[in-house]
């Protein structure tokens, strides 16, 4: 009897939404404006949040309307979101309580284990980044280099996504796993119909955490083709696999179309795209109107020293060539290209401890392993590869900055690419 009286209540509430999302947008333009702001927001907490979203793209409202629609979306997200947290909270809980306790990882080890160990463990002692002097940076022990031990390109990808996802956790192969990519989609609308796309998808980590949370289903881009290849495989494997493809792309040749998402997520990409105006450009026109874009990006210090050997370690370690602005450069450009900006964070000391952490457990549990001379040269690059972005860091050159950017007003013609602040190409000598 209880459930049909829920059922009930269920159903008269869906029908009172629908009508009143109609009495909305059938209302001319006069009474619409002549309406209170009481009695619209009245009428318009009766919605759900997608139809408030959806009425805002199609009426023009009044200042006070958008400003009073826009509290109730971000009062109805954040009741969503607070109760998916208590709900995963209670999963996580239940797990740690049911989990059985682990052994302790070996002491002892494979002399190169202990090695590795020994080298990591007297570069990474401190617990914060600190800003270097270059005399600490030029006396600061090496990675010991092994045979064939270059670029990370050389490393096959597979070995990469391996050794990645053991450091940072399963499904993520940048730092700081599900808690960092959470807490960077912790601002965004996570409810039924919201479209979002997820730029650095990677092997589809955000995406999971996401759907366990909310059920949410993303648009997912990587521009790693090989990356995307080892997805798609995974992916297969996972209920619903039609609604979990995974697209490679081209920053210079991408065409998302226009208007079709909510917001955006890019991880550590940018700083590898020289035309940053046009490509920003091309994703603001694909949102709708008041669509948000969160990344994360490699930025220079204002008074960055390039030629430092710090930086020109790091510079080597990635694929080149890389197009770096500085803050204040970054900073113009988004003004340039019309977007409003609403977060600029330094993420430098927490992304620094991620990495840092992630590799001090690693090191622990891999002391007592024994594999072949192709995997530790693999993991020997591997850390180089971090290690070189850590000591660009602490030398004060490099920053990792977190964006949130607004599209501020809809467009009709795609605006012509524009020169923009001057970007630096960090070429090799």
């Amino acid at each position: 009897m209880a459930a049909k009286k829920a059922s009930k209540k269920k159903s008269k509430k869906a029908s009172v939404s629908e009508d009143d999302s109609k009495k909305l947008l059938k209302m001319s333009k006069q009474a619409l404006e002549r309406m209170s702001e009481s009695r619209f927001k009245k009428d318009l907490e009766k919605m759900t949040v997608p139809e408030v979203q959806r009425f805002m793209e199609l009426r023009t409202l009044t200042p006070g309307q958008s400003k009073v629609a826009k509290a109730i979306m971000i009062e109805e997200n954040n009741k969503r979101n607070a109760e998916l947290d208590a709900k995963e909270a209670e999963k996580e809980a239940a797990k740690k309580k049911s989990a059985k306790p682990r052994r302790k990882a070996k002491k002892q080890g494979p002399p190169f284990w202990r090695g590795f160990t020994d080298w990591f463990s007297s570069f990474h002692s401190g617990t914060l980044i600190k800003r270097r002097t270059r005399d600490e940076l030029d006396e600061a022990p090496r990675i010991p280099r092994g045979p064939n031990l270059g670029l990370r390109g050389r490393v096959p990808v597979e070995f990469q996504v391996s050794i990645c996802e053991q450091v940072f956790g399963e499904g993520y192969i940048l730092p700081g796993g599900a808690t960092y990519a959470k807490s960077i989609a912790k601002t965004l609308m996570l409810t039924e119909g919201i479209k979002g796309l997820d730029l650095s998808a990677g092997i589809g980590g955000l995406q999971q955490a996401l759907h366990d949370k909310s059920g949410l289903f993303l648009s997912l881009m990587e521009s790693k083709a090989e990356v995307v290849a080892i997805a798609k495989t995974r992916m297969a494997e996972l209920p619903e696999p039609e609604r979990r493809d995974i697209l490679a792309y081209d920053p210079v040749t991408l065409n998302l179309g226009s208007q079709k998402y909510d917001w955006m997520i890019a991880r550590e990409m940018m700083f590898t795209v020289a035309d940053k105006a046009g490509f920003i450009n091309k994703l603001q026109m694909s949102m709708f109107s008041g669509g948000q874009l969160i990344f994360t990006d490699l930025i220079l210090d204002d008074d960055a020293n390039m030629d430092s050997e710090a930086f020109a370690q790091w510079r080597e370690s990635e694929k080149p060539p890389l197009y770096c602005l500085t803050v204040s450069q970054y900073r113009a450009l988004l003004e340039e290209v019309d977007m409003e900006v609403l977060d600029f964070e330094d993420d430098t000391t927490e992304y620094a401890e991620n990495i840092r952490q992630a590799w001090a457990k690693f090191v622990t549990t891999i002391q007592g392993q024994s594999v072949d001379e192709a995997f530790q040269q693999h993991v020997l690059h591997e850390a180089e590869y971090w290690h070189s972005r850590l000591r660009a860091f602490e030398s004060g050159e490099l920053k990792l900055m977190r964006i949130r950017a607004t599209r501020k007003s809809l467009k009709t013609d795609e605006p012509e690419d524009s020169p923009g602040q001057p970007e630096q190409e960090v070429a090799e000598d």
